[in-house]
This record gives structure tokens, sequence and C-alpha cells, in this order.
């Protein structure tokens, strides 16, 4: 089974993340663990968890992978939307992957149609706060998606910031291929992120989440 962690703090496009799930993955059995300050929409469904938690969005994922059932786990955002039949391919792929590889999901944004994303390229360490060190290949793969295997993200700690990235999915890339794992980008988009504009930027939600 694939177990599937949102961190629950913009919570406006649940139905739209949920049947975009259901849709790509098709026959494949899967759970979601929602995370936040506010239940998702419809808890009904019997493969969907709910934790609440007011903290930021790599606490919430942290809390969804100790809640997890399935050995192999896909994390994303929480305004993102599966595009139909992608993530079954990206599954796919991830199956065919050996031992310590991690398999990178990309992704494209409202906020950002620059075609860079479809390039490999795209998704190294670049510019990141707290990964332009010496020590940190700018070769390095980013891990803002993907999909691992339970146990591997267990032995590497999750989405720690040891580093102070402030960026926990950075920084669990860069301890995954510091220890010697492969981060393999699946060579399609995945999913679209669906930001949106508001005073505060794409982080209000999140924002108010934890102030009120």
């Amino acid at each position: 089974m694939l177990s599937i962690l949102v961190p629950g703090i913009r919570n406006y496009l649940w139905n739209d993340l949920y049947c975009n799930f259901e849709e790509s993955l098709r026959d494949e059995s899967f759970e979601i663990i929602f995370v936040g300050p506010n239940p998702p929409l419809d808890l009904e469904k019997k493969n969907v968890k709910y934790v609440c938690d007011y903290g930021n969005m790599i606490r919430c994922q942290q809390i969804a992978l100790t809640q997890a059932e399935g050995e192999d786990i896909h994390w994303c955002s929480d305004d993102c939307i599966p595009l139909p039949d992608m993530m079954k391919e990206a599954l796919k792929a991830y199956r065919g992957l050996a031992n310590k590889e991690i398999l990178m999901i990309k992704y494209t944004e409202s906020d950002n149609p620059s075609p860079d994303m479809w390039t490999d390229e795209y998704y190294h360490m670049y510019g990141y706060p707290g990964t332009r060190a010496s020590q940190i290949p700018r070769h390095f793969f980013g891990l803002n998606m993907g999909i691992a295997k339970r146990a591997d993200l267990e032995y590497l700690g999750g989405w720690d910031a040891r580093y102070k990235s402030c960026i926990g999915h950075f920084d669990l890339a860069v301890r995954a291929q510091f220890a010697g794992y492969k981060v393999i980008p699946f060579p399609e988009i995945v999913q679209h992120v669906a930001h949106t504009p508001g005073v505060t930027g794409d982080h209000g939600p999140m924002y108010y989440a934890q102030t009120q």
C-alpha cells in the first residue's frame, strides 16, 4: 500500500486532491494521512486519516509519517493536483528502483510557468538557504516531492533540519545523498501545485493557521 503524507495547512483543494489521487492511482491501494489545524471536508472515506496539529508543514509531515501503514511513502504539498495516470506511472517507475534509490517527483506551479521545471537541472540544489555550503554538492537533487520506502525515511530521520536549511525537504535530500542514496528523477511532470495569491502570499494560510 502507498501512504500519502499531506501537511494540511491549506486544505482548500482537498476534494480535488483526493479525487485526483484516486483517479491517478486507479486500482492501487493507498491511504492519505492529513495532518493540520483543520480537518479535510470529507472524513467518511476509510482510507483517510486526520491528525489535528498546529505546527508547520514539516512537523505535520513528520507526524504523518508516524501514522503511515504503507511500506511505500509519497510526500507532497497540500495544494497539489496529481495529473491523470501520472502517479500510477511514477509508482511503476519507483517499483523498478534498486535498493537505496528514491524517486523524485517533478511538478509545475501556477505562479511559476517556467519550462525549466521539466528539466532535471531545475531540481538541483542551487541557491537554497543552507545548501550553498562547500560540503553540499551542487549536483545533489532536492526532494520537495518523492516516493521512498518508509524504512528508508525512518532510517534517514525524515524531514529533520540539521543543516539549518529552513527547508526540510532539501535537508532530507542532503542527508540521503550523503548516506549513499541515489535520487532518481521521474522524467515527466506528475503533479501541479496550485499556489494562490494573497496579501501574505502563498504561505498566508499557514501563517493564519498558526497564529489565530
